[in-house]
């Protein structure tokens, strides 16, 4: 069976009479088959999955189904599983067996499927608490230069000289967010802080002026006035580069003059309260957003500002290292940086000291290795025949084929000898060798053994006895050569036993 999420599909029955017992055993006998989807369709089944999707997964590693699975293989949102499920969470009825940052997951599942256009209801506000959305921790900074832009590893796939691309006057800055309390009272950690330098260090984020609103987040694509292309932890922070964005010139006078200085995190984030203080467990990033100033939040800092223009007095410059693993990132080939920078052939070969062996056994090295083999071989052969080994194929070939017409000769006539030798030890009738000869067919070096099989066989075919017999059992035809003969230009007949 193929499994298939299809949310764009609200089932409105009731949620009591569905078998979820039953869901559980096709899914679960989907995953332990490898069946396409299966995996995926667990995830959506519901809300929190505990464990990894794997054969060993039990019913007791899930939580909140809220889906219906169809015959074949359709996965649909259940209207009323999801109004049970979030009613589960938010406490009404028994507590669920989940640590706060499942419940963290689960709230966030549910409000998605909330948010849907075919479902159109309106979550519980519990829902929002325990998803966490819309925690600020606002980054207020100052300008300090103990980082470079240069000095944070970009992200996988990211190229910076594309998202400069046509702008007169690019700018970059790193962000230090510190582990610490914000003025809110809610501690983040190190291992917080190390994990959300981890997401910003493997993927691109966005940054916007201010935050969307958290209904808007799943449909909304508002434009980005700056791009954070990669992050690095170190003693306790967590420092993030970005790439204000070319369109963002107003934003760029506000950095470089101070009056916006604070960005701040947008996302989901799980919170757990020990001995009356609340620490944040896991933030799940969703954008890093520039706000006003002296918004409450952590105290953090802008601690570089890094431009790369035209004529820019203390610019930071891309190095020529820099600039290749771009073009490398972009998918530049070497043939198209060659031709840009007008470099021929012939240029390139003076300058890097190419060598033909060397280069030719690079490019094509069975090829290469088969010319120098021939021009060896070459070598020999005119040594063979008395030739200067410098000799030219030219020179070259009609020894060869002198050699090689003596050779077919020579062999022509051994092979003529040995049929002679072979017919005269297997056919008596002197007289009747040449037909034989003539009749017989041998490949042209044959051996004696081959020539001997050949001869019998065609001996004892029965049409050539019969044609050797005819031919030879009336009279023998000789030349006219006595004055006896009945007429001029007869011939004299004289029987001859064969």
């Amino acid at each position: 069976m193929k499994f298939q999420i299809r949310n764009d599909r609200l089932d409105v029955g009731e949620w009591g009479p569905v078998d979820k017992s039953a869901q559980w055993q096709i899914l679960r006998e989907g995953v332990a088959g490898q069946a396409e989807g299966a995996v995926a369709a667990v995830q959506e089944m519901y809300a929190v999955v505990k464990a990894e999707v794997t054969e060993a997964l039990t019913l007791a590693d899930t939580w909140g189904p809220h889906h219906t699975l169809r015959q074949d293989g359709t996965l649909v949102l259940n209207r009323g599983g999801m109004i049970a499920a979030a009613a589960a969470l938010v406490g009404v009825g028994a507590e669920p067996d989940l640590t706060t940052a499942q419940r963290a997951i689960a709230a966030r599942h549910l409000l998605r499927h909330y948010q849907q256009e075919n479902v159109n209801l309106q979550p519980p506000q519990l829902l929002f608490d325990l998803a966490g959305v819309g925690e600020m921790a606002c980054l207020t900074a100052r300008i300090a230069g103990e980082m470079r832009p240069t000095d944070i590893p970009l992200a996988s796939g990211v190229s910076v000289l594309a998202l400069k691309a046509g702008d007169p006057d690019p700018l970059e800055v790193v962000m230090e967010i510190p582990s610490g309390t914000s003025q809110r009272g809610w501690v983040y950690g190190k291992v917080v802080i190390r994990h959300l330098a981890e997401q910003m260090a493997v993927k691109m984020y966005a940054g916007y002026l201010g935050h969307q609103k958290q209904e808007d987040v799943e449909t909304e694509f508002p434009q980005p006035v700056t791009h954070w292309v990669g992050a690095m932890y170190r003693d306790g922070s967590a420092f993030v580069r970005g790439v204000v964005d070319k369109a963002s010139s107003d934003l760029k006078r506000w950095v470089r003059a101070g009056a916006i200085t604070q960005v701040s995190i947008y996302g989901y984030v799980a919170t757990e309260v020990r001995e009356g203080v609340t620490h944040v467990t896991s933030i799940e990033l969703l954008s890093l957003d520039w706000v006003p100033l002296d918004r409450a939040g952590m105290k953090t800092r802008l601690i570089a500002i890094g431009e790369q223009g035209r004529n820019t007095k203390g610019a930071d410059r891309v190095t020529l290292v820099e600039l290749l693993a771009e073009l490398r990132k972009l998918g530049a080939k070497p043939a198209q940086v060659i031709g840009e920078m007008g470099w021929d052939v012939k240029t390139l070969a003076k300058d890097l000291e190419w060598k033909l062996d060397k280069v030719a056994g690079e490019i094509e090295p069975v090829r290469w290795e088969q010319v120098t083999g021939a021009v060896k071989a070459v070598g020999e052969i005119a040594d063979m025949f008395g030739l200067a080994k410098e000799a030219k194929l030219s020179d070259l070939v009609p020894a060869v084929k002198t050699a090689r017409e003596a050779q077919f000769k020579a062999a022509t006539a051994e092979h003529d000898k040995l049929v002679n030798k072979v017919i005269g030890e297997m056919v008596q009738a002197e007289t009747i060798r040449p037909l034989v000869k003539r009749m017989l067919r041998v490949d042209a070096g044959a051996d004696e053994a081959s020539i001997k099989k050949a001869l019998g066989e065609m001996l004892g075919q029965e049409d050539v006895k019969k044609a050797l017999a005819e031919v030879f059992k009336g009279d023998s035809i000789t030349p006219k050569a006595d004055p006896r003969t009945v007429s001029s230009g007869s011939n004299t007949v004289k029987r001859t036993a064969i």
